[in-house]
């Protein structure tokens, strides 16, 4: 039976070729040539599509920074804001929807107890370095685990994604992730993300 569709393909292949060399109908000749630009031009958009979520969650997660601290002997290094919330969400603007970039940011952003276990440790370090007059405690400090733990990253491959579009955005798929990304322009913007990532 294989064997057989296989012949009838390789005909019908034969025919096809035929009628598009000679003076056959335009629809035979012109209507591959017609789609394979669609297709490369969705290919291109859904990757943009990717990259703009990768992107968006590499901006995010550069907002923060680190700061050492010393719990007992050991050396610890807790994340903390590079910068003022407000200068962080503004510039995080461009990347992502306002109210879901300061959700996300707010999203990895510590406790007070957090806060408290986080001084003590860098004070401890600032006194065994005999620094302590220059000490000045945070007053924010961030969820290290959390910062990276629910995104998609740039290790992340874009044929285990799924792209398609929806009411007018871009609805991205991945592991359990899910992006909403709206063209703006010619960039392209994350408004909506759901999901836990699947490890």
């Amino acid at each position: 039976m294989k064997k057989f569709s296989k012949l009838l393909l390789a005909a019908a292949f034969a025919t096809t070729v035929v009628a598009g060399v000679g003076c056959g109908s335009e629809t035979t000749s012109e209507k591959p040539a017609a789609e394979a630009p669609k297709k490369e031009d969705v290919e291109k958009t859904n990757k943009a599509v990717f990259a703009a979520a990768v992107i968006a969650e590499e901006k995010l997660q550069a907002q923060f920074g680190t700061v050492k601290g010393l719990e007992g002997d050991k050396e610890v290094t807790f994340a903390k804001p590079a910068k003022s919330k407000e200068e962080a969400l503004t510039f995080l603007g461009t990347y992502w929807d306002a109210a879901l970039a300061e959700k996300e940011y707010t999203a990895v952003i510590g406790d007070k107890a957090a806060l408290d276990k986080a001084n003590e440790a860098i004070k401890a370090l600032a006194v065994k370095n005999k620094k302590e007059d220059s000490f000045k405690p945070e007053t924010t400090i961030a969820k290290a685990e959390a910062i990276r733990a629910n995104a998609l990253t740039a290790v992340a491959k874009y044929e285990d994604a799924k792209v398609e579009e929806k009411d007018g955005n871009y609805v991205l798929t991945y592991k359990g992730l899910t992006y909403t990304v709206k063209k703006d322009g010619k960039n392209y913007k994350v408004v909506g993300k759901e999901g836990t990532i699947a490890k």
